[in-house]
């Protein structure tokens, strides 16, 4: 039977490990931020469980509604991406073609353009990178690379983090965390 202290281990190791993804997801905006010049980034993680997309961290961007941080897929922009699982951009978010998809919350930041782009890992999507800009926004070739590259990376630590998770139930479930 597993002590208090066993389970306060458990627990400790589980919560630096999402802390940790936190922290390199956070990282990772900054990045996206600071390369891009853009005013906003987030990333939303996919549950395809029951294919919605739980916000797992922001730059820039204003959380006031906790019923947004979560879309099911086709809703929202970053529903939209992850529905399609292809990237999204668009330099004028006020198109009437881009009506169904355009949050209001973020319309109250004033955002103009806008690109999503699917966090995908050996074909499977794990989430979607979100940026904002409040300013009309062209982004080269260069700038896409940069975002992709960057989608691949934020993806891969996802993936990580989320093995590292199966791996301590199968080792909670075979008592690796229980003594005798």
């Amino acid at each position: 039977m597993a002590t208090t202290s066993e389970h306060s281990e458990k627990d400790v190791i589980l919560e630096s490990r999402a802390l940790d993804l936190n922290v390199a997801l956070s990282v990772l905006l900054d990045q996206v931020v600071k390369r891009l010049e853009a005013d906003a980034a987030r990333i939303f993680l996919c549950n395809g469980k029951n294919n919605t997309l739980t916000y797992a961290a922001g730059h820039g961007v204003q959380r006031i509604n906790p019923e947004e941080d979560s879309l099911r897929f086709g809703e929202g922009l970053a529903g939209h991406v992850a529905l399609r699982r292809r990237p999204f951009h668009t330099k004028d978010l006020s198109h009437p073609d881009h009506s169904l998809v355009y949050n209001s919350r973020i319309e109250c930041e004033r955002f103009t353009s806008y690109c999503g782009v699917p966090l995908t890992f050996k074909g499977r999507l794990k989430g979607v990178l979100e940026v904002f800009h409040c300013q009309s926004l062209y982004m080269d070739r260069r700038c896409f690379d940069f975002l992709n590259d960057l989608a691949g990376e934020i993806a891969i630590a996802i993936d990580s983090a989320e093995q590292f998770d199966r791996i301590l139930v199968s080792n909670n479930d075979s008592g690796v965390f229980q003594t005798s």
